[in-house]
C-alpha cells in the first residue's frame, strides 16, 4: 500500500478523486444557483483566484523542489563513480604485497554498493548491505593509514587517504540524501487544495454535466499527471520512472567492473 502512489494505477486513482470533487461541486451549485445572485458569484471569484493561485503556487514549488532533487541525485552518482575509479588507480602506491587484496577488496564494495541499490527501498536490507561495505571502506582507510602515515611515504602515497576519504564522503553523502525531502505537511497541502480546488472548479463551472464534461475531465487528467509526477520524480526509487530515471547512470557502476579487471 505505501508503493501503490506511485505506480501507474494511481493516476487512475487520483483522477476518480479529483473528478468525485468536481461532479461534487457541479451537482451542489445546481441546487443553490438560485439562491445565489450575480453580485455574490463576482465576490466569490476573489476567493477562487486566491486558491486556484496558491494551487498554482504549491504545484510549481512541488515541481520544480523534486526535479531539483532529481538532478543533484544524478551528479551525486557521477561524483561517486569517479571517485570509486580515482581510488582504485591510487592504490597503485600501495606495496605490491597489499595491491593485489586491497583492489580485491575495491571490486568487492562495487558489487556491494549494486547490490545496495538492488534492495532499494527494503530498509533493513539496505543497513544489512550497507555495513558489508562499511567494513570494506575502513579496511582500505587502515591500509592507507598504514603505509601513508610512515616515515618516508612518498607524497604520492598522500593522495590515496585524501581519495578514500572522498569516495566514502560521497557515498554517505548519496546514501544519506534519500532523506532530504520537503516535510509531509506540504504535500498534505497540495492534495488538500487540489481537491478543494476541484470542488471549486465544478462549483462554479455553469451548465449541464454533459455541455461541460470535457472541460472537467481534462482537468481531471491534468491534476492528476501532475500529482502522480511530482511523487515519482521525489522517490525516484519507489515509482514507475525509477528504471527510465536511474538505469543510465547506475551503468556507471556496472562499468567500473569492467574498468577494474
Amino acid at each position: 500500500m505505501n508503493h501503490l502512489l506511485f505506480w501507474v494505477p494511481s493516476v487512475g486513482l487520483f483522477f476518480l478523486i479529483i473528478c468525485a470533487c468536481l461532479i461534487t461541486g457541479h451537482f451542489w451549485s445546481r441546487h443553490r444557483n438560485q439562491y445565489v445572485s450575480e453580485a455574490a458569484r463576482s465576490d466569490m471569484r476573489i476567493v477562487e483566484t486566491t486558491i486556484y493561485a496558491i494551487m498554482g503556487l504549491l504545484i510549481a514549488f512541488a515541481f520544480s523542489g523534486a526535479n531539483n532533487r532529481l538532478d543533484e541525485r544524478r551528479l551525486l552518482i557521477i561524483d561517486e563513480v569517479n571517485s570509486i575509479l580515482a581510488t582504485y588507480y591510487t592504490l597503485d602506491v600501495l606495496p605490491p604485497k597489499m595491491q593485489a587484496e586491497a583492489h580485491q577488496d575495491l571490486k568487492q564494495y562495487v558489487a556491494d554498493r549494486l547490490e545496495w541499490y538492488r534492495v532499494y527501498p527494503d530498509q533493513t536490507a539496505m543497513s544489512q548491505q550497507r555495513q558489508k561495505y562499511q567494513e570494506i571502506q575502513r579496511k582500505l582507510w587502515n591500509m592507507a593509514m598504514l603505509v601513508c602515515n610512515k616515515p618516508g611515504a612518498t607524497q604520492t602515497c598522500a593522495q590515496l587517504p585524501l581519495d578514500i576519504s572522498k569516495m566514502i564522503t560521497v557515498e554517505n553523502k548519496k546514501t544519506m540524501y534519500k532523506y532530504l525531502h520537503p516535510p509531509v505537511v506540504v504535500y498534505i497541502m497540495l492534495l488538500a487544495i487540489v481537491l478543494l480546488g476541484s470542488l471549486l472548479a465544478g462549483y462554479t463551472v455553469r451548465g449541464t454535466f454533459k455541455e461541460t464534461s470535457v472541460h472537467m475531465l481534462l482537468y481531471a487528467i491534468i491534476l492528476s499527471l501532475m500529482i502522480f509526477i511530482i511523487l515519482n520524480l521525489e522517490f525516484p526509487r519507489i515509482g514507475s520512472f525509477s528504471s527510465s530515471i536511474f538505469d543510465n547512470f547506475n551503468t556507471g557502476f556496472v562499468s567500473l567492473q569492467a574498468l577494474m579487471k
